[in-house]
């Protein structure tokens, strides 16, 4: 009888959360369509959000830059009727909006927000120049990239506190050091610190205190307990001369202070932007100079790489190309090389090079040194067409 209840309690419970599925589609349906009707006036720009969705036409996407779904709909629910409100743009110039919150009969499902692009934004476009600022700590390709680029040379524009997210070795604390720097550069003191050590007698005094005279970078900034955060958000709110840089694992820090964070920036991993890998990887390597040469990776190798979801991100990617240069012992990296986990690398060591094929692979990699990667030169040096080189280069994966 006890079992045949559990049963029946288990099946009212998979039919409970199988009905709240269904509403919580329904309802996003209906703003999905109200935002499909509201994009369709010509000239209109608009953007609706709740708390799962984010839909804008691309106008406003370029627009919010930014200003993630989470910080848009924390300030968008607060609207319970029609109005026009000044959207705050992650600490640019205020924009005119027109909120209309959608309702699936009583329930509110999410708010249009229609922007006011009739006058150009201040700071609605970065020059290539601004941009080029940053190639250094987020090298890449890429629109993501190109895009990361421009919101990050507008946060060290704007008299705001960042925040700075993404999962570890994604290069949070490079991007803040860089933004920090160019506002360094003006005339500011710089400060940082780590919120591991905020167990430490009255660091969070400190940090605060150094927030009255400069700038402050507070790494790990989640892992402060919610008072030590309140603190350092008010000290920030009240500083006429600093500005709060964090970086956070997670950009839920949520507080009473929380919208203090005006600028917000979210590096994505590196595996969803693998595009950017061989850029990325050109870059490690360049600083990783042995005897007066660099080292350059072969097509193989950058195969094999884009294969992989660097779960440690850009920070595993600088220790598994740290580790190639010493074992390579010419100027190119091949696969044999490179070692990634077990898995990976049995995919990497499937193919076993005969005798004769190492002997040919030493030659063609000397030649092409001797050459500076020049093929046709290399072809010329050791007596063969062009034709059978690049055979050979395409069967040895050089």
């Amino acid at each position: 009888m006890t079992a045949a209840t559990n049963v029946l309690d288990l099946a009212q419970h998979r039919t409970i959360m199988d009905n709240r599925s269904a509403e919580t589609a329904g309802r996003d349906m209906v703003l999905a369509q109200a935002f499909v009707r509201a994009s369709r006036a010509p000239g209109t720009e608009v953007v609706a959000v709740n708390e799962r969705l984010l839909m804008s036409t691309s106008a406003a996407a370029r627009c919010l830059g930014a200003v993630d779904q989470a910080a848009l709909w924390r300030w968008a629910r607060e609207c319970s009727s029609a109005r026009v409100a000044m959207l705050p743009l992650g600490g640019r110039a205020p924009l005119k909006t027109e909120l209309v919150p959608i309702f699936d009969a009583t329930v509110r499902v999410g708010v249009l927000v229609t922007l006011d692009l009739s006058r150009p934004h201040p700071l609605h476009c970065v020059s290539q120049h601004e941009e080029r600022l940053f190639v250094s700590v987020l090298p890449g390709t890429s629109r993501q990239a190109s895009q990361l680029r421009a919101d990050v040379a507008r946060a060290s524009d704007v008299d705001a506190n960042i925040l700075i997210t993404g999962e570890q070795g994604t290069g949070k604390g490079t991007v803040a050091r860089r933004i920090l720097d160019l506002v360094g550069d003006r005339g500011n003191t710089i400060d940082e610190f780590d919120a591991h050590d905020a167990e430490q007698d009255g660091w969070t005094d400190r940090v605060a205190a150094a927030l009255c005279h400069g700038h402050v970078l507070v790494t790990h900034f989640d892992t402060l307990p919610d008072s030590g955060r309140s603190t350092l958000l008010t000290a920030a709110a009240h500083s006429l001369r600093g500005r709060l840089v964090a970086t956070a694992e997670y950009s839920n820090v949520a507080g009473p202070n929380d919208r203090e964070f005006s600028f917000r920036i979210t590096l994505p991993p590196l595996r969803d932007r693998l595009e950017d890998l061989p850029a990325i990887a050109t870059q490690v390597l360049a600083r990783k100079i042995v005897n007066g040469k660099g080292k350059r990776l072969t097509a193989g190798v950058r195969r094999h790489l884009w294969r992989y979801s660097w779960p440690g991100n850009i920070t595993e990617l600088e220790v598994v190309l740290s580790r190639a240069v010493l074992r390579a012992p010419t100027a190119v990296i091949d696969e044999f090389c490179i070692q990634l986990p077990a898995g990976i690398e049995a995919g990497l060591g499937a193919h076993r090079r005969s005798l004769v094929e190492s002997a040919e692979l030493d030659v063609l990699r000397d030649a092409l040194d001797r050459c500076g990667g020049n093929k046709l030169a290399a072809a010329d040096m050791l007596g063969i067409s062009r034709s059978t080189l690049y055979r050979k280069v395409r069967a040895l994966g050089i």
